[in-house]
């Protein structure tokens, strides 16, 4: 398999993983209105390299775990259950106020902010150990491994300046429908928890 499945296979998911309203993204617009879009790509890069990093410790955690056949079904399982909580948790998820912007760099401010979002090494563990299996990557050769890290690096930055330049022409709107797009995020995940679903169903009927 060449390294361009494995780009766009982590690129794709990556900015969806991103998409969701939270910290980071709600961050980056108040970065960019405050401070403008160079402040803004400050930003996204720090929290980028920090990704790069978690996605770096999730594959090296995934070959190890994909080892053992039983793994499979569970990280199936993992990856509907946790589709499946977003999805409710983004669909009755209440407007809360964004992290104002502190006093320092926003590349640091993006390193810190990104650190402490610890949910993103289990989230790349679990998908990267069920694209591994199903096919869609290869982590077998370094070329293919770092093509797949870079793919997630890209797609932070991708999404998080999507929000930047969508920032200075909707901020206002952005602010005010944030509920809204609460609601689209956690029917978009309950439909990919029923479609995962539909898979795991499959995968076990040809088992038998």
């Amino acid at each position: 398999m060449s390294w361009f499945p494995n780009f766009y296979v982590a690129l794709t998911v990556s900015i969806l993983g991103t998409l969701p309203l939270g910290v980071l993204n709600l961050t980056i617009v108040k970065v960019t209105l405050q401070k403008g879009m160079r402040a803004a790509l400050e930003f996204a890069t720090a929290c980028a390299l920090v990704e790069l990093a978690y996605g770096c410790l999730a594959v090296w955690v995934s070959q190890m775990l994909t080892r053992f056949t039983a793994f499979e079904l569970a990280a199936e399982i993992i990856s509907t259950l946790v589709l499946l909580g977003m999805g409710i948790h983004y669909l009755r998820k209440k407007t809360v106020p964004s992290a104002a912007p502190r006093p320092i760099r926003p590349f640091y401010f993006g390193i810190a902010l990104s650190a402490v979002n610890v949910a993103a090494f289990p989230f790349w563990t679990i998908y990267t150990s069920l694209l591994s299996m199903k096919g869609w990557i290869d982590l077998e050769s370094t070329r293919s491994t770092v093509s797949y890290v870079l793919g997630i690096s890209a797609g932070t930055v991708a999404a998080l300046m999507l929000f930047a330049v969508l920032s200075l022409r909707v901020g206002k709107f952005v602010a005010a429908q944030t509920q809204r797009f609460d609601q689209i995020i956690g029917l978009l995940f309950l439909v990919l928890s029923l479609v995962q679903t539909f898979s795991m169903i499959n995968d076990l009927h040809r088992a038998l």
